[in-house]
C-alpha cells in the first residue's frame, strides 16, 4: 500500500473493556472486526474476568488486527479503558461496550 493511501486511511483503535462477559464478548469482537473501515485495531481489555473470556477469544490471538490484554485485577471500566489507551497508536479511538453487536453489516462503530 502506498504512503498516500495510508495517510488518507488513519488507524482507528477500537478498545473494548470487558469483565465477566464471556457469553457476549465474541459477538462484540466480531462486530468490531467486521466494520467497513479496514485500518483498525481491536483491543479487548479483560478487566480481571473470572469466567471463560480468555478461552472464548483465543481464536483471535493470531490476528494482526486484534490484541488481548488481561488485567490481573478488576480496575473498573475507566481503569480498563485507560489501560487500553496505553497500547493505542491510532489517529482515533473508540470504546464500544462489550455487549455491542451491530446487526447491519454496513454500520460502523467509528
Amino acid at each position: 500500500m502506498n504512503q498516500e493511501h495510508q495517510e488518507q486511511s488513519p488507524l482507528v483503535d477500537i478498545i473494548i473493556p470487558t469483565h465477566n462477559r464471556a457469553h457476549l464478548i465474541e459477538m462484540a469482537v466480531r462486530s468490531a472486526l467486521e466494520q467497513t473501515w479496514w485500518n483498525r485495531l481491536v483491543t479487548v481489555v479483560d478487566d480481571g474476568s473470572q469466567d471463560e473470556t480468555k478461552r472464548v477469544l483465543a481464536p483471535y490471538y493470531e490476528r494482526a488486527d486484534f490484541n488481548y490484554i488481561r488485567l490481573s485485577q478488576n480496575l473498573g471500566t475507566a481503569g480498563a479503558k485507560n489501560a487500553g489507551l496505553l497500547f493505542t497508536n491510532g489517529a482515533a479511538v473508540t470504546f464500544p461496550v462489550s455487549y455491542t453487536h451491530l446487526t447491519l453489516p454496513t454500520s460502523d462503530l467509528v
